[in-house]
């Protein structure tokens, strides 16, 4: 069939972001009207552009190999805390253990919620894989707020069902850690950061700066080997005198008080091992203020001014959610309070924020308001109504607030490999208001009392960003404030869209036409045979828009360019690379999280008799079995079904290193550049690989036929020979780590580059030479890269090749690839992903069987009635005697609702 594509206009989509960018002209006349200004401003920012937040909640807390990970997806607006009626199209993307993207879903958003699976026998290697939310209209605060979870994915258990050992390798289940990036964490956070070795000390003065005869409060967290450690300290003053003992807590977070006289200030710490370090606290300033803030009981904040500021008129703005609370001014004196009844506040952060009449912040503050415990406000779960049968019907009854929209999980607690930390409720609440991993956040929902409170006091002084910027906000500075900006407005994603620009093409030998007023048509279809058409016209700067179906699935794109009436070649860019960049993970990220003590003692029950790692040689890190790199012998193939065309899991299996080059051959080209070649990219890529492009000088050629092999000056080698069996290999090209390269093309061998010997002789076990090598990049869908020396008798059996060991790179190719025609980008539409359906067996027609579920049953949509009820029943597993329950959703009142 074919169906028309709506021609859309991208300014419509970016109105509501250029209107709250825009800065009004700011009065003159008075510091009053100055600051009235932006009060008002600040109020107006978050109504024209409020904020969206992200969380997923998944069916399980960790995942083996060929399972499904499967989640329920929850968009709110910020600023009311209830489903988003801004963003249709959610992303969710799969990082590997080395930071690469290696899948995303596009979902489709009803009602701020949708569903979503990844299918974790696609994916290779094993370590701690990443999972990131958000919408496009999210990326012009940075992509810092974006959600983040992290969960090991182990090895399928040598035994079907026995989970009591989860195993994953050494090589990449730590990949991430700031020390394997070369990246110093801690200097990414708003503090001031010394080090020491491995050692460092970040320092957060309250409010923003200390200033010189001002009382501050100083917080600080100590840091070794990239994670936090408790330490004793001494402050010192320039004459070596002690101004106060201070000591941190478990997490190596501490603060204390101090009046700078101007002179350097002094951090000598004492760790565990006794050793001392000095650190030296930041520079204090001449002017300004300091801002206290008291959490005890009321929030009362109290502001210190120097002689210079005082008796100037200054504002203040209370935010919530982006929301202003309360505004007010006030004159600066030498101490001046001001306080709000905690009664009255909203749950959760909320920014306090001092500034002065010419836009700048004098002191500012974050502090957490903890919700208040109700009953009535959570999700209340039945025990099973039929008991725990193997392969029984379970039955339970779920309370919650009436109206609710829940996503409900019923884990086999006896599999649980991983605890669960955090919730819908703690990440809208506070995890998405903070910079980086919080270990513990349910703790800071615990209770409202004096302990809490001082914890919760610190990690707001440790986090070190701010969610809602107050210069963006009051208009005093544009969205190239924030931190991560990409340098471009993103859109409202309300539907499916095409974006994009024309370029003029950059060969030198070409006419260039120009890019405004070029007609352009879409061009969809699919393996169904299903195909559309649209048709737009490029604006003065060659953009374009197109509103798409939709469709769901993957769809071949073409668009065409003409101009005058004629095919033209332009570089026909499309702006759909935005994902967030790429962060270092915490090291208490790749920890396992420790189970409930209920379900540890099912685990240690189930295991009884087995020693933790005792006479297996492999060592155990928190519960997880961690693999050496081992050598691992190959095993020859002689059943060419057995390595199916293109089947990446062939690649994928004794890889360590995967690159979407589909991704960066499509990124490369919507930014106008030219296509290197696959070695030209490899190298740039990865330093490991080195050496010339160029395939020219040859060694030995082999015949299939006769099995011969030809020196290449032999009379009977043709260069018809050389074209037709491609069976080379290279004393030059590309090397990696020093070593040689054999290339397998499409699971077929194709050379080996680099190769040290003047003779040559092997025996093919997969057919060998199906597929040329591609030169271009856009050729290529992916690349895998593996270091296991005897992987090479998988395709070749060789005497001559065992003592080279070479890496084996494996390139998988576009099927039946073209060339691309004049005026006419290929590239691939990615519609809507549509999960998968959770199955399960019906006892009640079969009989029982072995079943190993490790989650028994996921319904990400569960609907609570009017009379604040719903109920589940499902299948028990096979083995099952103890659930693990996780429920959460939203109510109609912007509640989070959980039950763990």
């Amino acid at each position: 069939m074919q169906r028309s594509l709506t021609i859309f206009l991208l300014s419509f989509l970016l109105l509501p972001m250029r209107m709250a960018a825009q800065t009004e002209t700011q009065p003159a006349d008075s510091a009053l009207n100055r600051l009235l200004y932006y009060m008002k401003h600040a109020m107006m920012f978050n109504r024209a552009t409020p904020q969206e937040k992200a969380y997923l909640h998944f069916d399980n807390t960790g995942y083996f190999k060929g399972e499904t990970m499967r989640f329920k997806a929850y968009v709110v607006r910020a600023d009311r805390n209830l489903p988003t009626d801004i963003s249709r199209v959610l992303y969710v993307e799969l990082l590997n253990a080395s930071g690469d993207v290696i899948d995303t879903r596009k979902l489709r958003l009803e009602h701020g919620m949708a569903e979503g699976d990844f299918q974790t026998d696609s994916i290779f290697g094993t370590g701690f894989y990443e999972v990131r939310a958000f919408t496009r209209y999210m990326m012009n605060w940075g992509g810092v707020g974006a959600f983040s979870r992290v969960f090991p994915i182990f090895y399928a258990p040598e035994k079907e069902g026995d989970y009591s050992q989860p195993r994953m390798e050494e090589l990449t289940y730590n990949r991430r850690l700031p020390e394997r990036q070369g990246a110093d964490h801690a200097a990414t956070d708003a503090g001031h950061t010394v080090a020491d070795g491995s050692r460092s000390v970040t320092f957060y003065p309250e409010g923003g700066d200390m200033v010189v005869g001002l009382p501050c409060r100083v917080a600080f967290r100590a840091v070794k080997d990239g994670r936090r450690t408790p330490v004793k300290a001494l402050l010192l003053d320039a004459a070596d005198n002690i101004l106060e003992m201070v000591e941190t807590d478990a997490d190596g977070v501490g603060a204390f008080d101090v009046t700078p006289d101007g002179k350097a200030l002094r951090l000598v710490v004492t760790d565990e091992q006794q050793k001392r370090s000095e650190y030296t606290l930041p520079t204090a300033r001449a002017e300004g203020c300091v801002l206290r803030v008291s959490t005890d009981d009321d929030i009362v904040a109290r502001l210190y001014a120097s002689p210079s500021m005082q008796g100037r008129l200054l504002g203040y703005t209370l935010m919530h959610n982006g929301n202003v609370m309360t505004a007010d001014t006030l004159v600066a004196q030498p101490a001046v309070e001001f306080e709000f009844e905690r009664s009255k506040m909203l749950p959760g952060v909320n920014q306090l924020t001092v500034f002065d009449s010419d836009g700048r912040i004098q002191a500012e503050r974050l502090f957490f308001i903890c919700p208040p415990t109700d009953a009535a406000d959570s999700i209340r779960v039945s025990e099973p109504a039929y008991g725990m049968k193997p392969c029984g019907r379970i039955r339970m009854d779920i309370a919650a607030p009436a109206g609710s929209d829940l996503s409900f999980s019923a884990m086999d607690a006896a599999t649980l490999t991983n605890g669960k930390v955090g919730n819908l409720r703690t990440w809208m609440l506070l995890s998405s208001e903070v910079r980086g991993y919080i270990e513990n956040p349910d703790y800071y929902f615990e209770a409202d009392d004096a302990v809490h409170r001082r914890a919760a006091d610190l990690l707001m002084l440790t986090q070190g960003w701010r969610r809602y910027d107050w210069r963006l906000q009051s208009g005093v500075s544009g969205f190239d404030v924030l931190e991560g900006y990409t340098g471009r407005l993103q859109p409202i994603e309300d539907k499916l869209y095409v974006f994009g620009r024309l370029k003029p093409d950059t060969n030198r030998w070409r006419k260039k036409h120009p890019v405004a007023g070029v007609d352009l048509s879409a061009y969809l279809y699919n393996k169904n045979g299903e195909h559309m058409r649209g048709d737009c016209i490029t604006d003065s700067v060659g953009g374009y828009a197109f509103e798409m179906p939709d469709v769901t699935g993957e769809w071949n794109l073409q668009i065409k360019t003409r101009y005058d009436g004629k095919d033209a070649r332009y570089v026909v860019a499309i702006d759909r690379h935005f994902s967030p960049a790429v962060r270092p993970l915490s090291p208490l990220e790749t920890d396992m999280i420790p189970l409930p003590s209920a379900v540890e003692v099912l685990r240690r029950q189930q295991a009884e008799g087995d020693a933790e790692g005792e006479g297996s040689g492999i060592a155990r890190k928190n519960g997880t079995y961690i693999l050496p790199t081992v050598k691992v012998k190959g095993r020859y193939f002689t059943d060419n079904s057995r390595l199916p065309w293109y089947d990446e899991k062939t690649g994928a299996r004794k890889s360590t290193i995967y690159y979407n080059v589909d991704e960066a051959s499509d990124a490369i080209i919507d930014s106008g550049e030219q296509l290197p070649t696959l070695y030209e990219w490899l190298k740039q890529k990865n330093p490991f690989f080195e050496g010339t492009n160029s395939l020219d000088d040859r060694w030995v050629v082999i015949d299939d036929t006769t099995g011969k092999m030809l020196s290449v000056n032999d009379p009977g080698v043709s260069v018809d020979l050389m074209t037709d069996y491609l069976h080379t290999v290279y004393k030059d090209g590309l090397t990696y780590k020093k070593r040689p390269i054999l290339w397998i093309v499409n699971n077929a061998y194709n050379t080996i580059t680099y190769y040290p010997y003047n003779t040559y002789s092997f025996e093919y076990t997969n057919g060998g030479g199906v597929t040329p090598m591609p030169d271009f990049l856009d050729e290529v869908k992916s690349v895998y890269v593996s270091e296991d020396e005897d992987n090479y008798t998988h395709f070749v059996r060789s005497d001559d090749v065992v003592r080279i060991h070479p890496v084996t790179v494996y390139v998988y190719t576009h099927p039946q690839f073209t060339t691309p025609s004049k005026g006419l980008r290929r590239t691939h539409f990615q519609g809507y992903n549509v999960p998968t359906e959770f199955v399960m067996e019906d006892y009640s027609q079969l009989p029982p069987m072995a079943d190993y579920r490790r989650t028994i049953f996921w319904a990400p949509a569960v609907h609570v009635d009017e009379t604040g009820h719903a109920t589940v029943e499902f299948f028990n597993n096979s083995s099952c005697s103890q659930l693990y329950i996780s429920a959460e959703g939203i109510t109609p009142q912007g509640h989070f609702v959980v039950s763990e």
